[in-house]
């Protein structure tokens, strides 16, 4: 048995997939909605489409159900739904690096929250 390659048919497909992320924030915009207010609809829309279910807290906010068989599911389509409206991806959002931590700058933080005994022992310990 052998399989027929069609190129053509393989970059028409590449070219739809490639236009989805762009189709689907210019449809989401059309359609009222911004990155900020699109993750409901988005909690909604993935509800809808593996069967999960979510609440509507009393300030209006939509919450994916924790105690649901599905909500693993659903939260990955939901995660993966937001990275594709931010314009990134799922690989992007773990590696994307972090600030360095300036650990003078950390400890200085403390220490002023400190009062002004501690401070003169934390003085006596760093001079000795």
């Amino acid at each position: 048995m052998t399989l027929s390659i069609n190129k053509q048919q393989a970059f028409k497909a590449l070219d739809t997939f490639a236009g989805a992320r762009v189709t689907l924030i210019a449809d989401l915009k059309a359609a009222g909605y911004t990155l900020e207010t699109a993750r409901d609809v988005v909690i909604e829309w993935a509800c809808t489409k593996t069967k999960g279910t979510f609440t509507v807290k009393a300030n209006g906010a939509v919450k994916l159900d924790s105690s649901h068989a599905k909500y693993n599911t659903t939260k990955c389509i939901v995660r993966d739904m937001m990275l594709m409206i931010q314009g990134s991806t799922r690989r992007q959002a773990t590696q994307a690096k972090t600030e360095p931590v300036d650990v003078v700058a950390k400890l200085a933080k403390q220490a002023a929250s400190l009062s002004a005994a501690d401070k003169r022992r934390l003085i006596k310990l760093l001079s000795a």
